[in-house]
């Protein structure tokens, strides 16, 4: 495990606060985000993953996209804040990431799972932590069902762990509910949310 070194923030004008957002797979995190930041314009930090890219999705903007023996090499140096193995697949932060958004006091938004969210707990135990979750656990399930990018059996497991990771949500300093409809006015209250905590980090 890494430490990110405080040494160098402490020398900036102001600390850049970090603010983790997770939540189960189905529950909106990328669409919650993607319309926060069309006002916040925070720095984000990209989760590095060798799971394949789906056809909506940009390399460098959604996820950096890697093969399985480039991630296993720079986790192997060190390269990677926090891993795991999720759905046979890799996801990590990459330390120099969050190194440089801290070196350069950057207000800074990191999207993980729960389990990696965990992690950044024990970490980063000052930043702030956000948990995206649906209302309902029949609306993940149908949310998940109308993507048709999995099998049947992958898509009992993302629900399975859906399942899981929604009892994580008791731990999180905040947690949105992304109800069904109400997609523009959650993103609101996450913009709010989000200026509230850096406001009282100043």
């Amino acid at each position: 495990m890494m430490d990110i070194s405080a040494a160098s923030a402490a020398s900036s004008t102001r600390k850049g606060h970090i603010i983790v957002i997770s939540g189960p797979s189905g529950a909106g995190k990328d669409t919650i985000i993607e319309g926060a930041q069309r006002q916040l314009q925070l720095h984000q930090i990209i989760t590095a993953t060798t799971r394949p890219k789906r056809d909506t999705e940009i390399d460098g903007v959604h996820y950096q996209f890697m093969t399985n023996q480039q991630f296993l090499d720079l986790r192997a140096h060190g390269g990677m804040l926090e891993s795991a193995q999720v759905y046979d697949y890799w996801y990590g932060i990459p330390y120099t990431s969050v190194q440089t958004a801290i070196d350069n006091g950057l207000d800074t938004l990191i999207k993980v799972d729960t389990q990696g969210a965990k992690t950044l707990k024990k970490m980063l135990p000052q930043s702030t932590f956000i948990f995206i979750r649906p209302e309902r656990l029949e609306d993940l399930q149908n949310r998940l069902s109308r993507r048709n990018s999995e099998t049947d059996e992958q898509l009992m497991i993302r629900i399975h762990k859906a399942e899981v990771e929604l009892q994580e949500q008791v731990w999180f300093d905040y947690v949105i509910i992304n109800a069904n409809g109400r997609q523009e006015a959650t993103i609101r209250l996450m913009i709010q949310l989000i200026q509230q905590i850096i406001l009282t980090q100043k």
